[in-house]
């Protein structure tokens, strides 16, 4: 947990990158568009998920055993995501790092192996948690923050999370979200799309 003192320092990684996120969000350079959707055959969605160094890599959710009115897609804006993350971090101890320390998380490794994959076998979205306590917002994981650090520091601008619960999908599209608002997935594989 970051201590007061620390949290105040002008020069805490973390209040840099944060300084450096808002900036971006004044001058209007973070702009993303919705990842395009490739796939939905009623089981599964793939979507593709344009890099930086101009690659692509591929997130997919699949239809659940019960709980598919529960969990929403949502899809992010990187940039106000990352903010939003990185924000919580500072104020409750969380776990995201600034951007040029997420290559050094232990499990990178498996999740550029996971990438690497590519469509034929693409990642699972990870589970995302969005929430307000005493005014403030916070973004925290259930599983998957490896493979956000990796999609963060290949430059993805936008992609898709899935949201237990309809409270916190629309906190978190409200906070972060880009293009449509949030869906189920009985919602999303109710009307399968054609395969591209």
């Amino acid at each position: 947990m970051f201590s007061f003192f620390k949290r105040l320092q002008p020069d805490n990684p973390v209040q840099v990158e944060l300084r450096r996120l808002s900036d971006l969000f004044r001058d209007g350079t973070s702009l993303a568009i919705p990842p395009e959707m490739l796939e939905n055959n009623g089981r599964r969605a793939i979507w593709s998920i344009p890099l930086r160094d101009g690659g692509e890599a591929f997130v997919s959710a699949k239809k659940n055993a019960g709980i598919n009115d529960e969990m929403y897609v949502v899809e992010v804006d990187a940039d106000r995501f990352y903010y939003h993350w990185l924000r919580s971090t500072l104020e409750s101890g969380g776990h995201c790092v600034p951007l040029q320390n997420m290559p050094d998380d232990y499990k990178y490794h498996l999740a550029e192996e996971g990438f690497a994959e590519g469509r034929k076998n693409p990642v699972p979205l990870a589970e995302v948690t969005a929430y307000e306590l005493y005014g403030q917002d916070y973004v925290s994981f259930s599983n998957g923050i490896t493979r956000s650090f990796w999609l963060l520091a290949h430059g993805a601008k936008s992609f898709p999370v899935e949201v237990h619960g309809q409270e916190s999908a629309q906190r978190l599209h409200q906070l972060a979200g880009v293009g449509e608002e949030p869906k189920t997935l009985e919602h999303l594989f109710a009307v399968p799309a054609a395969e591209s």
